[in-house]
């Protein structure tokens, strides 16, 4: 892409395209036009900056200056930040029901020990449950 540099832009602009590079956008400020284009074929986005004869500078940017994903990014297009608050809540799921499965096979485990030291003798029963 270098030998784009200081050439015309109308000539560099036919250049990208016919390069795989097709236009996403542009955008003009500070006197100058800055044009974005985007391989598919090497998930490159180009930033070319122009003062409306010549190319001025050609320098590779980040993805989501051409409106993409970065390439580490997955099929559903979650963000870093949405894949670890989904990740903290399958743990914090995961840790809550192992303590509820806990609690709750305690429970059994308790009255079996009761009712073997009640059948043994250990224990007598409350009057309220022998009555009907």
């Amino acid at each position: 892409m270098s030998d784009l540099n200081y050439q015309s832009s109308d000539w560099a602009k036919e250049q990208m395209g016919s390069r795989g590079y097709p236009r996403i956008h542009s955008d003009w400020h500070n006197n100058r036009n800055w044009t974005y284009w985007w391989s598919n074929a090497g998930n490159t986005c180009i930033k070319m900056q122009d003062d409306g004869g010549k190319v001025q500078s050609l320098e590779t940017t980040v993805a989501m200056d051409c409106n993409q994903k970065e390439s580490g990014d997955d099929k559903l297009g979650m963000s870093t930040g949405a894949k670890v608050a989904v990740g903290a809540a399958a743990l914090l799921g995961v840790a809550l029901l192992a303590s509820s499965s806990r609690a709750a096979s305690a429970a059994p485990a308790a009255t079996r020990r009761a009712t073997r030291a009640l059948l043994s003798g250990e224990m007598s029963a409350p009057a309220s449950a022998c009555r009907r």
